[in-house]
């Protein structure tokens, strides 16, 4: 069922989220040469990853529901941990563009990708 499948993701989130959590005490705390700290930049990145995929999914639930204030709320949870990422960017984007009237939020997630990628574009 979704409720089992939310409650499934929710566990994931939060594990996700207590790494995430131990590697960001552990760059502040400092210590460590650059090598340490490309490591734990490079373990985050693969962490955060593998949260937005998550989040993805439980998304989806509420995305097919059309229920797009769910869809916004699953990403606004975490999104101190991914708004480097632009598959997070992406879909909170569409979760508020699919809102109407909240076209000009939307716009500030989709704006953030075509500013790493406007050399792209032409």
């Amino acid at each position: 069922s979704d409720v089992y499948k939310r409650q499934q993701y929710d566990i994931i989130i939060a594990g996700y989220k207590k790494n995430l959590d131990a590697i960001t005490k552990k760059v502040e705390q400092g210590g460590g040469d650059g090598d340490k700290q490309s490591s734990l930049a490079g373990e985050r990145k693969y962490i955060v990853e593998r949260l937005v995929c998550v989040l993805s999914n439980k998304a989806r639930i509420f995305w097919e529901a059309k229920d797009f204030v769910k869809t916004e709320l699953v990403f606004e949870e975490v999104k101190g941990y991914c708004k480097e990422s632009e598959i997070f960017n992406m879909n909170m984007g569409h979760s508020l563009f699919m809102q109407e009237e909240r076209y000009d939020e939307a716009i500030e997630y989709y704006d953030e990708i075509v500013k790493r990628h406007k050399d792209n574009l032409n």
